[in-house]
């Protein structure tokens, strides 16, 4: 029997786990990589292995979605479980930091995730490794430019071009909401059915933010809050909160843990956790009215664009803003299209709903579980 597995490395990859365990056609194994562990490949600046999960954390994963996830704590565990593995699937930092033997290795890059040290070990295993992006717009210069490379490495999209292979999995989550209806999702999430749901992703970039330091963040965000409790809304807050992000946050001395205690009063609800089917972050945008996206961040480009959840950010448009959310071709491309917008109210709502199902189609393709199998294991 072949044996196929996903190295599952930090808790925002659940929802890409989930869908992998519960469409693939033949026996999937979901292996929890919890460990330290220093790059194979000498990087001038080093890529490392780290345990992302607490023990409480994996023991509601498990009781959450399946309780046959295989926690790995040692690198010579994971070596195992890759020599008897046929095919070997992660988001790409195993492949990037260590060396895996598995008989073919594909790295679900999506949106150019770990893409340039991916072009780089593509030496190391030749056809053994193949790079699956959502759809072949990733690969379009024009488009993306050097988005998750330098300069240097643009030749090597052209160079490699058989590595690469297309196909899109975030639509099998939506496909599984509408088989409810929002009420029902509310109910299950303890949200209110008379109410319109803002949720806040509080969550501020440390390297592309659109706001002028901590202090400029909180004041955009507490104006948000105010002027959308105002209109009446129920607000729900939503930060990523795992023991690696906590970390993150302090290292940074950004204000996701710092500045909670400011917008305690200014929320009514908080909903940080994981777990369950679909992952609560798509559950909870699913069943909101609008995003209030503090600040760049995935969640946007993710969830929030696939549950057609529009989005609003408090920035300003001018040069200086504009060149930092360019850093990122789809959040670029979402500003333009008029699916974040900065200001809020019906013509913005309108604009949005005109726009998003002709740009999902223009950044992903088409979904079909079947053809994400067909591509990945043929």
């Amino acid at each position: 029997m072949s044996n196929y597995i996903y190295c599952l490395n930090t808790p925002k990859e659940l929802s890409l786990a989930m869908f992998l365990y519960k469409t693939s056609p033949v026996p999937l194994k979901i292996v929890m990589t919890n460990f330290s562990a220093a790059d194979k490949y000498n990087w001038p600046k080093s890529k490392a292995m780290e345990p992302w999960f607490s023990n409480e954390d994996i023991a509601t994963i498990k009781e959450k979605t399946s309780k046959d996830i295989i926690v790995c704590s040692t690198e010579k565990h994971l070596n195992e479980l890759w020599k008897d593995s046929d095919v070997c699937m992660s988001r790409g930092r195993e492949f990037v930091v260590l060396k895996s033997p598995a008989k073919k290795n594909v790295a679900l890059s999506l949106d150019r995730c770990y893409f340039g040290r991916l072009l780089d070990v593509i030496p190391h295993y030749g056809d053994r490794l193949k790079i699956l992006l959502f759809s072949p717009i990733w690969l379009d210069e024009k488009e993306c430019g050097d988005y998750e490379i330098n300069p240097k490495q643009k030749n090597l999209i052209n160079k490699y071009r058989n590595a690469f292979i297309f196909a899109d999995v975030l639509g099998y989550n939506y496909e599984i909401l509408k088989g409810k209806s929002k009420d029902e999702w509310k109910k299950e999430l303890g949200l209110p059915l008379d109410r319109k749901i803002a949720t806040l992703s509080f969550r501020m970039s440390a390297d592309c933010s659109v706001h002028n330091g901590s202090a400029d963040f909180m004041a955009a965000v507490k104006k948000s809050l105010k002027k959308f409790r105002d209109d009446g809304y129920f607000i729900v807050c939503r930060r990523r909160m795992s023991q690696r992000d906590a970390q993150y946050y302090r290292q940074c001395r950004t204000p996701e843990i710092s500045g909670f205690e400011e917008i305690r009063d200014l929320i009514d609800v908080s909903i940080d956790g994981f777990g369950g089917f679909p992952e609560t972050v798509w559950r909870l945008l699913y069943s909101s009215d609008v995003l209030i996206l503090a600040d760049i961040s995935g969640i946007a480009r993710i969830e929030a664009l696939f549950c057609r959840c529009p989005v609003y950010m408090p920035f300003e448009k001018n040069e200086t803003t504009l060149k930092r959310l360019g850093t990122f071709p789809i959040i670029k491309d979402m500003v333009k299209n008029d699916l974040i917008f900065n200001e809020y109210g019906n013509e913005s709502i309108e604009k949005y709903h005109a726009n998003v199902e002709n740009f999902i189609k223009k950044w992903h393709n088409d979904y079909s579980a079947e053809k994400f199998w067909d591509v990945v294991l043929k």
